[in-house]
């Protein structure tokens, strides 16, 4: 778990300056199954080329869009992947409850 977001190669996004050469490093270490961080108080969940999930954790305060959450997530970590459950602040927000499944990449 990381504090900055990574950057697309190329990108101008405030985030982590030196993105390609960690992924570089991470990329075919293949225990290697999650980058879970925040800076950008945004919800998401991808994933890249090699299978890495991008985990962008909400905010526990400042929301900056609109719509966004503020929470946190229950993480169950599992032995072929995670569960992530969203626990908004805000218990009416559409998407207080959500669950993501993950499965990890092949070892």
């Amino acid at each position: 778990m990381v504090h900055h977001n990574p950057i697309a190669a190329g990108g101008t996004a405030s985030g982590l300056t030196d993105t390609e050469q960690l992924m570089a490093v991470i990329r075919p270490r293949k225990h290697v199954k999650a980058y879970f961080f925040g800076h950008t108080h945004k919800w998401s969940v991808k994933r890249d080329d090699s299978g890495i999930h991008l985990i962008n954790l909400p905010p526990v305060g400042y929301v900056f869009e609109a719509g966004q959450p503020s929470g946190w997530v229950r993480a169950d970590i599992l032995t072929n992947g995670a569960r992530l459950e969203l626990r908004c602040l805000d218990h009416a927000h559409k998407a207080h409850g959500q669950v993501m499944g993950l499965k990890w990449r092949a070892a």
